[in-house]
């Protein structure tokens, strides 16, 4: 760094002849640690001083780093000590929140909109207990949806004394999961690892999987798409989403379910998604491109099992022809009546050479509402599943006029299940022009 060509000698060199001093930011010094090249990062000044140079190396610790994070991604920062009773923003957490002063944590919800009050309740319990990560997504009296990530900080003997978290507004692409490096734990090099590997996972899952953008509209349907991941960031999951049109003016539609948790479950729900996208395009039915990804996981290197439900859209008919691999049943509302269709055959995909997959199809009406999800909205622990399925019918033959407020209550109309993530995906037939080739 200091004798290459160009290098810091240089600068110094061209300091000291001209006068100018020289700055550098953020410049990392490459190292090679444990056989990976790594480092610290420094910023760098070189000023004229008397007959020569002044030269001072400033070294980022894990706090620089983490609040550079938090100014990159528009993150707002925050620390509840319980011990001393006070409350620590940074810069952008005022911004987002509109408040002259920190407030507690516990006093957000008086804060927020009253619709999100017993989400926000669920996330203050849950931390409150010392014992896992949470977040929730809750809107500001003035409309503004946020989202929230915190966890509780426990001394020595397990005792809670405090909490730290992030908070984005979930108008700008979401990488709060980043902003979490801000409380730094004391972790063994066993731990940095997996902590090393979830943090990867989520870096590539929310490339891929945004959890709330905004409403599309797609032939001749309003699509609003919606993903909750689970609070325990070791848990990251291989849910995901689709909706895009296809050159045919088709709509292609779909939700899918990875088995397990983990980088090789994301790598592989990012391998199907997109081979899903780019098949689609053939203008093949949903049980052919089934079968092809079924085939796809079946030649992968890594074990790759899941489900999915893939649906195709055609204007001109109003007909959605759909097929699902082991996948829950979509749900359709149709003048305030909900109900779950017939399930066609289809095991889920990676298991079996042969899983038989068949289209249904049904011929959608005006106003129709219909949703594909993941288990992660009806599940939970101890519990039937056909009790989960029970509870969001009961909850869903009333549509409200606005399909996004449609969407959030779905999701959180239900206590939450914070241990698994979950993928929402509600369409609404809408008057529309024909679609011409």
């Amino acid at each position: 760094m200091i004798a290459a060509e160009g290098g810091l000698f240089t600068r110094i060199r061209d300091v000291f002849v001209s006068g100018s001093p020289y700055r550098a930011d953020g410049i990392a010094v490459p190292t090679m640690v444990n056989g990976r090249i790594a480092g610290p990062v420094i910023d760098i000044r070189v000023a004229p001083l008397a007959d020569g140079v002044a030269i001072t190396l400033r070294r980022h610790d894990d706090a620089d780093l983490a609040a550079e994070a938090l100014r990159l991604t528009a993150t707002g920062g925050w620390e509840d000590n319980l011990l001393t009773g006070r409350t620590t923003w940074t810069a952008q957490t005022y911004d987002l929140l509109d408040l002259p002063h920190p407030v507690h944590l516990r006093d957000l919800p008086d804060h927020a909109d009253l619709a999100d009050r017993a989400a926000l309740d669920r996330f203050l319990n849950v931390l409150a207990a010392g014992e896992r990560a949470a977040s929730v997504e809750f809107t500001l009296r003035d409309g503004r949806r946020l989202h929230a990530l915190a966890r509780p900080v426990t001394d020595a003997a397990g005792a809670l004394v405090g909490v730290r978290g992030a908070v984005r507004e979930l108008a700008e692409p979401d990488l709060a999961a980043f902003a979490l490096s801000a409380a730094h734990d004391q972790l063994t090099d066993a731990e940095r690892e997996v902590d090393r590997q979830a943090r990867l996972a989520i870096r590539l899952q929310q490339a891929i999987i945004a959890p709330a953008p905004p409403r599309i509209e797609l032939s001749g349907l309003q699509v609003v798409v919606r993903y909750r991941p689970a609070s325990n960031q070791y848990n990251v999951g291989g849910d995901w989403y689709d909706a895009l049109r296809l050159p045919t003016g088709q709509a292609l539609l779909g939700v899918g379910d990875m088995v397990g948790h983990g980088i090789d479950v994301v790598t592989g729900m990012i391998t199907m998604r997109n081979a899903l996208r780019g098949l689609a395009v053939t203008g093949a039915s949903p049980a052919q491109l089934l079968t092809w990804l079924n085939q796809t996981a079946r030649t992968l290197p890594e074990p790759t099992w899941g489900t999915a439900i893939c649906a195709c859209y055609d204007p001109e008919t109003a007909t959605l022809t759909w097929a699902r691999a082991g996948h829950l049943p979509p749900l359709l509302v149709r003048d305030g009546t909900a109900a779950f269709p017939e399930l066609p055959d289809g095991v889920m995909f990676g298991v079996t050479d042969e899983p038989g997959y068949a289209d249904t199809e049904v011929v959608l009406r005006l106003g129709d509402v219909l949703a594909l999800f993941t288990d992660g909205l009806v599940e939970r622990h101890g519990e039937n599943l056909d009790d989960g399925l029970a509870r969001l019918l009961a909850g869903a033959h009333d549509v409200d006029a606005d399909i996004d407020a449609y969407c959030n209550r779905l999701l959180d109309h239900i206590e939450p299940n914070t241990s698994d993530d979950t993928c929402l995906v509600v369409i609404r037939v809408e008057p529309q022009c024909p679609v011409r080739s």
